[in-house]
């Protein structure tokens, strides 16, 4: 579907998405594009292939997208293990993921990480103030 009247592109810059919201909006994603300049084979694949596994990675991405992106939920996306679990290896750790299952488990170290790049995006003055609206990205 193409969009010629600049109405969607108002409406996703103006608009708080989720992250699942954006993915399933109609509008090709950043990640489409990469996939795209790859080869037309790579896009397809993105697009109707099958689901990819997950990766360390990829979940904590999609966790800190949570934390610093406008319209997301951080709770409902990731939790964070208590210190008196030292593994999701261990029988605390094992009851601890089944209490908190669909969600990402970020152990401790990773928590750190994730703290410190959020704390780095708050303190930042434009990329604070692209996320917090008081700056307005091109149109």
């Amino acid at each position: 579907m193409v969009y010629d009247d600049g109405a969607c592109d108002k409406m996703l810059m103006t608009t708080e998405l989720t992250n699942a919201e954006y993915h399933a909006h109609p509008a090709i994603s950043k990640s489409n594009l990469d996939a795209a300049r790859k080869s037309g084979k790579h896009l397809h694949d993105m697009l109707f292939g099958p689901p990819r596994a997950s990766t360390a990675a990829f979940d904590f991405g999609t966790a800190f997208h949570a934390g610093v992106l406008p319209g997301e939920d951080f709770s409902k996306v990731a939790v964070r293990m208590p210190k008196s679990i030292t593994s999701k290896a261990t029988k605390a750790g094992k009851e601890f993921a089944k209490e908190h299952e669909g969600k990402i488990i970020l152990n401790h170290s990773v928590s750190y990480a994730l703290d410190q790049m959020m704390l780095s995006v708050s303190e930042h003055p434009a990329a604070s103030g692209l996320l917090n609206g008081e700056l307005l990205g091109k149109s």
